[in-house]
């Protein structure tokens, strides 16, 4: 299905949310540089790992908030005091005033709201599609994701040296922008709100523990962040190893080494995303979707699998290749089936907790590097490709073992 074909909230979601990532890919990723010019090294990761730890839990307040609330008056809501604190960053990061010890909070409460609307942001796309679309609608979203990552990181990578400041100012414009056009265009009807206990503490933690007893979404979930792994080790086991064992090439004047190599993979991965995407998706449609959805699934794991153990630049590239075509094959229908999941009145909760997907595979990855001070790199490939295989089996059981499965309610 062409962009055109689509409604006019999943078209406002999918520019809106890309404009979105644009302004923070473009600022928040650079402020760990800021902060280490600043505060120092060790602070700083002090720092961040404090803030993974509150966007969690703040993410998982915001599901709740999300099947208890308005969506939009939510979505809004968040987007204000988001804004409010990127435009109290930019000012404490002025030239003529750096003051360092009110960015720190306002980092952190500009990282929380942001995390308090994403799962009502993230539930547009599944109230406003259908079995039909979503994958389509999916696919466009996910390649918006890889192009805002792309255009942001670069501007923020040539801005962030000189004009940091007025980059700030820039992106907290943006997000002004969408919050009006979601505020004056986005007509939102909530499926489902539950009524709010007396106890809201005690409602929250029931709202996730019945995510907790639901065996399909535990795999689904679980499953993510074995699969999520393998990409994730880039920046992890794979990047260090390269630094330190990647044969130098060089290429006239310049040199490739391990750190310049791992950004070549990072780089054709964005590259072969990008111009490909659409051009498998529509291919692809022609076969079976399941034998689609595990061939990708094993093409992603099995080649980042084989990065983490090659040392040349073309059985590198050639793997890497595999990896990123696998990911355009599974990525769009295991989003998809992810939707078919998640109950209708628990849509922002189930959202806010599959995140553990990415924390999870963000953990195992870790977990790579340890054992890599112990054992060989064809062990880790072993490690890794293992955990895939067994991600691809808990996903396979969740979202096709039982035929009948529907959407369902849960009170």
């Amino acid at each position: 299905m062409k962009f055109k074909y689509f409604s006019r909230n999943i078209k406002l979601r999918l520019v809106s949310s890309f404009l979105n990532r644009i302004a923070t890919f473009a600022t928040i990723p650079f402020m760990a540089i800021y902060f280490t010019s600043e505060i120092g090294k060790a602070l700083t990761g002090t720092l961040i790992t404090i803030s993974i730890i509150l966007y969690f839990f703040s993410n998982l307040v915001g599901g709740y908030l999300a099947d208890r609330f308005p969506r939009k008056k939510i979505l809004i809501i968040g987007q204000l005091l988001h804004i409010s604190f990127q435009a109290g960053m930019a000012i404490c990061i002025h030239p003529s005033i750096k003051a360092t010890a009110l960015l720190v909070p306002l980092f952190l409460l500009n990282g929380i709201a942001n995390n308090l609307y994403k799962p009502a942001f993230s539930a547009i796309i599944i109230d406003s599609t259908n079995t039909k679309n979503r994958k389509d609608v999916y696919t466009y979203d996910y390649w918006l994701i890889n192009l805002s990552l792309a255009l942001g990181t670069t501007i923020g990578g040539l801005l962030f040296k000189k004009y940091f400041f007025e980059l700030f100012i820039i992106s907290t414009l943006v997000l002004l922008f969408i919050a009006i056009m979601l505020n004056k265009y986005l007509i939102y009807t909530d499926p489902t709100q539950e009524r709010i206990k007396k106890n809201i503490f005690l409602d929250l933690i029931n709202n996730y523990t019945i995510a907790l007893k639901d065996s399909n979404w535990i795999k689904f979930v679980v499953s993510g962040a074995t699969i999520f792994a393998a990409e994730f080790s880039l920046g992890n086991y794979v990047g260090v190893r390269l630094s330190q064992e990647f044969h130098t090439l060089n290429l006239g004047k310049f040199e490739l080494d391990g750190v310049r190599m791992l950004s070549t993979i990072q780089i054709e991965n964005t590259i072969i995303i990008l111009l490909l995407t659409f051009l498998i998706t529509n291919f692809s449609k022609k076969f079976n979707e399941k034998r689609v959805f595990v061939t990708g699934l094993l093409m992603y794991v099995i080649g980042y699998g084989l990065v983490a153990s090659f040392n040349h630049i073309l059985p590198l590239l050639i793997a890497s290749l595999i990896a990123s075509i696998g990911e355009l094959l599974y990525a769009p229908i295991r989003q998809a089936k992810q939707a078919e999941l998640i109950p209708n009145n628990k849509r922002g909760s189930y959202l806010a907790f599959g995140a553990l997907s990415n924390h999870g595979g963000s953990i195992i990855a870790s977990l790579g590097l340890i054992l890599g001070a112990y054992v060989q790199s064809p062990w880790i490939s072993f490690y890794i490709i293992s955990l895939g295989i067994l991600g691809t089996l808990l996903v396979w059981s969740a979202c096709y073992s039982n035929k009948e499965k529907q959407l369902k309610e849960v009170s």
